[in-house]
């Protein structure tokens, strides 16, 4: 057999009838070559695959069809190409695997490359690219293929004016103005985070029952073929992971949770406060995600200050006869009209990103909170997001006219939604600050030996269920008590008459040095679960200090 080098360095030649060979050497009765070179590259991962089309020219002539391949070395000629290899030895194998890979490196090599990128905005060979369901919006044409990874898809685009702009936007006063900006924020938000205004809040609509919440809200903010994943109830089974997760992966459409009511049921109760609090902190996040809106009948005193701060209210007022007229009304309203204008309106953000950018960056320096807000509140900042949506539009859609973008409507209704709002937070905020936590804590701890229906304190391990609703194990021999937060938080709502926050109580209990604590963590880990531990004799004698300070 020939040295290696020796046949390296000969010409190369297929002799139709005979096979492929290198000098005098005949390496196979066929020859293989590389016709293409696929490389796929995926913004999110920023891994890059790449693979070949690999063909054989026949022995009798012709040649086969390609295959697509990432491993020269794992070609089965016999299998993939139906040709013998019988002869074939290893080192002819690896001689035909070098030739493959030589021509694979040729710089004129036919090559395809294709992007994959999941919802999300991306910069690609520095041209910015924002992907937004099945769609990629971009300031010029990509010379690479980009293929969006996304499950959901656009609904097709129709034709739309400045009057059905208008019929949107001033359908229900008072209401539609902000709903169809702050479903517009969606659009924005990804600039915004990377120009560092993160949006922060929750979208509420509010309204008693019938009064078209649901309704208006999908066709407001629902843009898409199928809802599937971008809409749930706040009763649904979904899980906050996986909850979470869909929300992220709907960059730049929204994502609606229907139905927020009072419930009777505790478990009821908290599982629609855990829901509330899990999606006011992902909005908060610095991070890409699809804008949420939820619809509730009241919000008032189902909530935390620090969630309700979170949202941004609009009320539908009770109606009797204008409620027919709506209802009627509705038949005019299609989401495959407000969906082209929000693919018009992802069109004109990303047409020329700078400017964009410098349109934000020039209308956050010169904002300046309405005297009405209340500047302890988020609902200030909240309110600049939806007029920053506005003024985008107005200048990228309606060519400057705020006329044609309805924004003294706009300012109007954020006005009379926005003061009912801070009302509430005011009410929220003064219930929240009546009486300090830990004092509730320890008369519930020192009346426990009365009939008391708020906690069910156990002495014996052995009975102690801490998924029992109010649920507490006292440990006689150390004087202190363990309880899970949640136990601790449906106790406290219930004295206190309102939603508590857990992180509020959890802050007060270690900043009054009445937990005792893993190094890490304000709380231990007992019966394979977190649970707060509280030194009772420490709380005794702070809670006896406030006491003497009162």
């Amino acid at each position: 057999m020939p040295e290696r080098n020796e046949i390296i360095a000969e010409k190369e030649e297929f002799r139709l009838n005979d096979g492929y060979y290198i000098g005098n050497h005949k390496v196979a009765d066929f020859e293989p070559y590389v016709s293409k070179k696929y490389v796929i590259k995926d913004l999110v991962s920023d891994i890059e695959t790449v693979s070949y089309d690999v063909k054989v020219k026949k022995q009798e002539g012709g040649e086969s069809k390609a295959l697509r391949v990432t491993d020269f070395l794992k070609i089965d000629y016999f299998r993939d190409f139906h040709q013998s290899t019988i002869m074939l030895t290893n080192f002819d194998k690896k001689m035909l695997a070098y030739k493959l890979q030589k021509e694979a490196l040729k710089v004129d090599l036919a090559s395809e490359v294709t992007v994959r990128a999941a919802p999300g905005y991306y910069h690609l060979n520095d041209e910015p690219i924002m992907v937004i369901a099945d769609k990629i919006f971009s300031p010029s044409e990509i010379t690479e293929t980009v293929e969006s990874i996304s499950e959901h898809k656009w609904l097709p685009e129709v034709e739309y004016s400045d009057d059905i702009i208008r019929k949107y936007i001033k359908f229900m006063p008072g209401v539609t103005e902000i709903l169809f900006y702050s479903a517009l924020s969606t659009i924005i938000q990804p600039l915004l985070i990377e120009t560092g205004n993160i949006p922060g809040f929750v979208t509420a609509l509010i309204a008693p029952s019938g009064h078209l919440k649901t309704t208006l809200a999908r066709i407001y903010t629902q843009w898409t073929v199928s809802t599937s994943n971008l809409e749930t109830l706040f009763d649904d089974r979904i899980s906050n992971d996986k909850l979470t997760k869909n929300i992220y992966l709907a960059v730049g459409l929204n994502y609606l949770i229907d139905d927020y009511h009072k419930k009777n049921r505790e478990y009821d109760k908290r599982k629609y406060r855990d829901r509330l609090d899990a999606v006011t902190r992902i909005a908060s996040e610095n991070k890409m995600a699809a804008m949420i809106f939820i619809t509730a009948e009241s919000i008032e005193g189902e909530s935390i200050f620090s969630e309700q701060d979170r949202l941004l209210e609009i009320h539908i007022p009770k109606m009797t006869m204008e409620l027919a007229k709506y209802k009627n009304a509705l038949t005019t309203m299609k989401q495959e009209e407000m969906a082209s204008i929000a693919q018009a309106f992802a069109k004109a953000v990303m047409r020329d990103v700078k400017k964009t950018k410098e349109l934000i960056q020039g209308f956050v320096q010169d904002y300046q909170v309405p005297e009405w807000v209340d500047v302890t509140t988020r609902l200030g900042h909240h309110i600049m997001i939806v007029l920053l949506s506005e003024y985008l539009f107005r200048m990228l859609i309606c060519k400057g006219d705020d006329r044609s973008s309805h924004l003294s409507d706009l300012r109007n209704a954020l006005e009379v939604n926005g003061k009912k709002q801070t009302k509430e937070l005011k009410l929220l905020r003064s219930r929240e600050n009546e009486r300090s936590y830990i004092l509730e804590i320890f008369d519930i701890l020192e009346n426990r030996s009365q009939d008391n229906s708020d906690i069910h304190i156990t002495r014996d391990p052995k009975q102690y269920d801490e998924n029992r609703i109010g649920s507490a194990y006292w440990d006689i021999s150390k004087n202190v008590c363990y309880i899970t937060s949640n136990n601790l938080a449906d106790i406290l709502r219930k004295r206190m008459g309102h939603a508590v926050s857990v992180r509020k109580v959890s802050e007060e209990l270690h900043d009054f040095g009445v937990l005792i604590e893993d190094k890490d963590k304000r709380s231990v880990k007992f019966r394979q679960r977190r649970h707060y531990l509280i030194d009772y004799m420490a709380l005794k004698n702070v809670c006896s200090y406030l006491a003497g300070d009162e």
